[in-house]
């Protein structure tokens, strides 16, 4: 009678206890597939503009799971899910380059570099946090870049970031640490 209760205590422990807490302890990691040219087109875009190491491939995954042939909900492209040059004065991205372009992987990761290096030294520089901020060799600049390529320079009139600027860049510093390339081709 007592080695039944053993093992049903023991099935029961091994069904659902260790799987509830199995899931904290065991890390997600995230899986990009990429070209060798798509990959050569993230580090030359990264050391041209000193993005830190990292935060190119993790931005790709989350803005379009590394594919380059995405097209967004609001007409964004490529693999940054870039909005492409606009004239239009009310919502116009007159410095960017065409959707034709942006097709190109250099032209996207060029471009991406591009706006987060602005980001960080024209809106974000000055740019500090209230609590404490670890993520290794990231600082809160790089940081606020990351929320402002999401959600928009209002952090330059508010002087905060915004919820939804800080949940993303949060995403991408956490997809970081656990993204695994995957090279094809």
């Amino acid at each position: 009678m007592k080695t039944i209760r053993t093992i049903i205590a023991t099935a029961l422990f091994v069904l659902f206890y260790i799987p509830a807490h199995a899931q904290n302890d065991v890390p997600t990691y995230y899986v990009c597939n990429i070209s060798r040219s798509e990959i050569n087109a993230l580090t030359t875009a990264r050391d041209k503009y000193g993005i830190p190491l990292g935060v190119m491939s993790s931005v790709a995954f989350n803005e379009s799971g590394c594919n380059n042939s995405r097209v967004g909900k609001y007409g964004e492209l490529c693999m940054f899910q870039i909005f492409p040059f606009n004239p239009d004065k009310k919502f116009g991205f007159t410095d960017r380059p065409t959707a034709d372009n942006l097709k190109i992987i250099d032209v996207c990761a060029d471009t991406a570099a591009k706006i987060l290096r602005e980001n960080h030294d024209r809106y974000c520089k000055e740019f500090t946090f209230n609590y404490i901020f670890d993520f290794g060799d990231l600082n809160a600049q790089w940081f606020c870049a990351l929320a402002v390529y999401n959600s928009g320079t209002s952090v330059v009139y508010t002087k905060q970031i915004s919820q939804s600027g800080a949940k993303y860049a949060s995403s991408i510093l956490k997809t970081r640490s656990n993204l695994v390339i995957h090279l094809y081709g």
